[in-house]
């Protein structure tokens, strides 16, 4: 499992383990067709990755990345991440 971490923010971003789920049903195997019926305000192009708000008061997102078609990858992280 690899974490990104943040020498200013700490723990930045994290990737979900198999078979976990966002609680609008999107997980790796969830076409971008599903991802964008249950997020009304992604951001970013799905050749990169597509990040959804949380929507929870706070800073963090979700990440999803694709290939053919369908979520790889998802993560979840914080919008504001210096990563440096």
């Amino acid at each position: 499992m690899l974490v990104v971490y943040s020498a200013e923010m700490g723990v930045v971003t994290i990737p979900a383990p198999a078979g976990v789920s966002t609680p609008e049903g999107i997980r790796v195997g969830s076409t971008v067709r599903q991802v964008r019926d249950a997020y009304s305000d992604l951001e970013g192009d799905e050749s990169i990755g597509l990040y959804a708000n949380q929507n929870d008061g706070d800073d963090s997102r979700y990440e999803f990345h694709f290939r053919k078609g369908a979520v790889v990858a998802l993560f979840v992280g914080r919008t504001a991440a210096d990563c440096g």
